[in-house]
């Protein structure tokens, strides 16, 4: 059992990133599943279609639930992590493009700079944890 264990206390560092990873989309997620008007009213954007605030809302929360489940056991939940670098590079790519297009308040902005530093932190808590061959 304490073998089993072992992997998962050596990766502190990869633990606690998903933490906060989980955290932040799960929080995010609320946010805009219960206050988006608030959200959008303080930001002074345009709200769009409510339908299409929650739905991606909701998905963030199960993107935090996802991350939390890796945070318990890095070396397991491995193979999850590239879902959550596709999510990360999703939201990236598409306000990458609308920035192209023109200007991206605010609103949007932080996230997608959020969602990049994630992305890279994805990417390195990916080589860090042990593959199936390493365990």
């Amino acid at each position: 059992m304490a073998d089993e264990i072992a992997p998962a206390r050596k990766l502190g560092k990869v633990r606690f990133l998903f933490f906060v990873a989980g955290l932040y989309d799960l929080a995010l997620g609320a946010l805009l599943l219960y206050m988006a008007p608030a959200v959008f009213a303080f930001a002074k954007t345009p709200m769009p279609v409510l339908p299409y605030v929650h739905f991606p809302a909701a998905l963030l929360i199960v993107f935090g639930l996802l991350f939390w489940h890796v945070m318990f056991r890095p070396d397991l939940g491995r193979v999850l992590i590239p879902y959550g670098i596709l999510l990360k590079l999703a939201v990236c790519a598409t306000a990458g493009w609308y920035w192209f297009k023109g200007p991206l308040t605010w609103v949007w902005l932080v996230p997608a700079v959020v969602a990049l530093v994630f992305l890279v932190l994805f990417l390195w808590a990916f080589c860090k944890c042990p593959g199936e061959d390493d365990l």
